[in-house]
């Protein structure tokens, strides 16, 4: 079971790392894959939905993790809501929402004003619902860096 687990676990860190976007998910829905690691052929089973939230993203326009959103398989309706920074007095107030009737999901690291929000680590809860009618509440924090 622990090695099931592992390969598992390897194939979704192949598949879904923090620099992947949603086209990658689209790539690898849930089911078999064969995968050739080392010259040995492991088989292996990606179950049920998956989410994968980033910890850190660098908004600085560099096109290269600029944006905030978690991405995944098997997801029917998500909604996003990023608080303010631990270390401001903006900590508990909402700076970021999605779930409505924004088109992408993604946060470029500004609060609901427009105004660029600082270095931080900004804690988020994410709710939503797979494709298969389950409901699911995902809370965390990611780093917010500018350089």
């Amino acid at each position: 079971m622990k090695s099931r687990i592992f390969i598992i676990l390897i194939l979704s860190l192949i598949i879904f790392s923090n620099s992947c976007n949603r086209e990658d998910v689209d790539k690898y829905p849930m089911g078999p894959y064969s995968l050739l690691m080392n010259g040995v052929n492991i088989d292996t089973t990606v179950f049920g939905p998956t989410l994968y939230v980033p910890t850190v993203f660098t908004p600085n326009f560099d096109d290269i993790n600029d944006l905030f959103y978690p991405v995944g398989s098997g997801i029917d309706k998500i909604s996003i809501v990023v608080f303010g920074a631990l270390e401001s007095n903006k900590n508990g107030k909402e700076v970021y929402i999605y779930g409505k009737d924004e088109i992408y999901g993604a946060w470029w690291g500004v609060d609901l004003k427009g105004n660029l929000c600082p270095e931080g680590s900004y804690p988020y809860r994410i709710k939503y619902l797979t494709i298969t009618g389950e409901e699911h509440v995902v809370r965390g924090i990611v780093k917010l860096y500018r350089n």
